[in-house]
């Protein structure tokens, strides 16, 4: 996540459903973000939005 470390989640079959940048101080860690805003995910590949997701369940 710009360089830093983070976690990408996919809804299983391929989608990237979001990303949970880390954020880290003199190592260490400080933070965890959440991003799921499809908008905000799309150069990462194909998207799948988190609100359809659990509503197909």
């Amino acid at each position: 996540m710009n360089g830093a470390p983070g976690l990408l989640t996919k809804d299983g079959v391929g989608p990237v459903v979001g990303v949970a940048p880390l954020d880290f101080d003199g190592g260490l860690l400080r933070g965890v973000y959440s991003i799921v805003n499809p908008e905000k995910l799309r150069h990462l590949g194909p998207v799948r939005d988190l609100g359809d997701l659990l509503h197909s369940s």
